[in-house]
């Protein structure tokens, strides 16, 4: 599959590259990012630049057509990808974390120590909300990241359940975001797929995610797509309704050449 890479990164400064002897403002070779516009990991990147200001160069990636020179940048052929420097970066947290680490700007996760692995605590989860979505999407007769015709409750009550230590997290810390003041890596994680979840959910269950938590969930995507570093990497959700009408599937850009402009 191309979708992406789906697995909680851990710090990047490890094997996956260099040491770049601390922060840069990512003055001399061009950042690049090979994406694709419809994909929710490679949206937690894109998001995490727009925080950081770094400026890169896009190169989108065709997931239904993959080019066969992409095996040379990431061998598994998923998208996010960035290389900088002749470095290497795959998995879309871990390379939210080497962006954060490595260039100047907004920090993207919090000092206070308490904060921090809170916020570590909702990364190490994330994978298992998403499966937990997608349980809940295909429903009975779908296929995963499918969306089905016959839903059962009993999933949706454990997707429910898994998303608790979200809102949690935003009725303790009181907003807008969910470790405070403060947008972090932990808001960009969750984000993509909370807003995907959200359109279908309403469209095909008649289910609203946003009123969860007294509305509280609704209230945080709503400032998160505010957000004016955030606000080019959102896709329509209008548009995102009539193409998961149309191909009953989250996954449809794997196979189907489209991007966002073209919806």
């Amino acid at each position: 599959h191309g979708r992406g890479d789906g697995t909680v990164g851990s710090s990047p400064t490890m094997a996956q590259v260099s040491a770049q002897g601390g922060r840069s403002s990512a003055h001399g070779k061009a950042v690049e990012l090979f994406t694709h516009s419809l994909c929710p990991y490679a949206q937690r990147v894109e998001m995490a630049l727009a925080e950081k200001e770094v400026q890169h160069e896009v190169v989108s990636i065709d997931l239904n057509r993959k080019p066969s020179w992409y095996r040379s940048v990431n061998p598994r052929m998923l998208v996010p990808a960035l290389r900088w420097n002749g470095n290497v970066v795959v998995e879309s947290l871990a390379i939210c974390r080497y962006v954060d680490e490595s260039f100047e700007g907004t920090p993207l996760m919090p000092d206070e120590a308490g904060l921090r692995d809170r916020a570590e605590e909702l990364l190490g989860t994330c994978d298992v909300v998403v499966s937990a979505g997608l349980q809940a999407v295909k429903g009975k007769d779908g296929r995963y990241w499918g969306i089905g015709t016959k839903f059962d409750e009993r999933d949706i009550q454990a997707f429910e359940r898994n998303l608790a230590p979200l809102l949690e997290q935003l009725q303790e810390q009181g907003g807008p975001f969910l470790m405070g003041q403060q947008l972090t890596l932990a808001d960009l994680a969750y984000l993509p797929f909370i807003e995907r979840f959200t359109v279908v959910m309403d469209q095909f269950m008649g289910y609203s995610l946003r009123m969860l938590g007294g509305g509280k969930l609704g209230d945080w995507m709503d400032c998160c797509r505010d957000r004016p570093s955030l606000k080019g990497t959102w896709t329509d959700p209008v548009k995102l309704r009539k193409a998961y009408q149309k191909y009953m599937s989250l996954d449809f850009f794997d196979y189907h050449s489209l991007t966002r402009s073209d919806l």
